[in-house]
């Protein structure tokens, strides 16, 4: 299944587009006075909500935290999947996906690819991917949330500003892949304008039904 950063010198672009900021608010409780301070009068103040930006990796540290944050994402394949062991079997075996993590930025390099990085109060949180697969279509991979920055909108933030960078690169079509027991994030996909299409890559028999497959016109609003 085809889910899906470089070596320093690849991250000095010149023209570097200008990051993009998500700020979405949630309460932060256990602050000074707790609730109380937060919710006055019914109404969530925004002084009392953490800060979430998603932007385009830029550093060698930047990398890095994609990088572990792609293990994340590993890690909660294996855990979804107890009863389909040949799916990492067949695409995420861990010494060739280490290897493909050292290729990301490569994967993934400007202007056709793009990689972003979601942080919640300055800690990673979350990442997500772009790359071409079609003279207008591009496929987004590996949009992954921990488990702490779950509930903030860490998902949606990263397709926002991956949708908006495709557009911007002239990208028409968008599209992705997943498998049925990710239940919440198909939900994420429907809401976000995804609909089923066709498998864009040739998948094995024994994966039919269970790898599923979205497509998004970029121009819809």
């Amino acid at each position: 299944m085809a889910n899906v950063l470089i070596m320093a010198s690849s991250f000095l672009r010149v023209g570097r587009p200008t990051p993009m900021r998500y700020d979405m608010f949630r309460p932060v409780l256990g602050g000074p006075g707790g609730d109380a301070a937060c919710n006055r009068g019914g109404a969530w103040h925004f002084a009392c909500m953490p800060r979430l930006d998603v932007q385009m990796i830029d550093t060698p540290d930047d990398l890095e935290a994609v990088r572990d944050l792609c293990r994340g994402y590993r890690a909660l394949l294996a855990e979804r999947t107890p009863d389909r062991p040949e799916l990492l079997h067949t695409y995420y075996r861990e010494a060739e996906y280490e290897a493909l993590l050292e290729r990301l930025p490569q994967l993934h390099a400007r202007p056709d690819g793009s990689i972003f990085l979601a942080r919640l109060e300055g800690l990673p949180v979350g990442c997500g991917m772009v790359h071409r697969i079609g003279p207008q279509t591009c496929e987004i991979k590996r949009v992954f949330a921990t488990e702490a920055a779950r509930g903030h909108g860490v998902g949606k933030a990263i397709f926002g500003a991956a949708m908006r960078q495709a557009r911007a690169d002239g990208y028409r079509d968008m599209k992705l892949d997943t498998i049925a027991p990710l239940t919440e994030a198909i939900g994420l996909y429907e809401r976000l304008g995804f609909v089923p299409c066709a498998p864009f890559y040739d998948l094995p028999e024994v994966f039919e039904g269970y790898v599923r497959f979205y497509g998004r016109d970029l121009a819809a609003a």
